[in-house]
């Protein structure tokens, strides 16, 4: 009976750490994920803000362009 209950408490054990190795595993994928995310956002922030300021340029100059023509014109 002893033996027994050893052995289930081994078992037990063995299961409670296979859980936990496969919850840390899961939390590790997890982070990296975010991590993934976050860095794939903060470049396409960069992204927009570059094309910002390219449409802001292109207006400016668009802008100047038609000015220049109305003054010729």
């Amino acid at each position: 009976m002893r033996t027994q209950f050893s052995t289930e408490l081994e078992r037990a054990r063995e299961q409670v750490t296979l859980a936990q190795e496969r919850a840390e595993a899961s939390e590790r994928r997890a982070l990296r994920e975010i991590d993934a995310e976050r860095t794939v956002r903060q470049q396409s922030e960069r992204t927009a803000e570059a094309l910002r300021g390219e449409l802001a340029a292109a207006r400016a100059e668009a802008r100047d362009a038609a000015v220049a023509q109305a003054a010729r014109g």
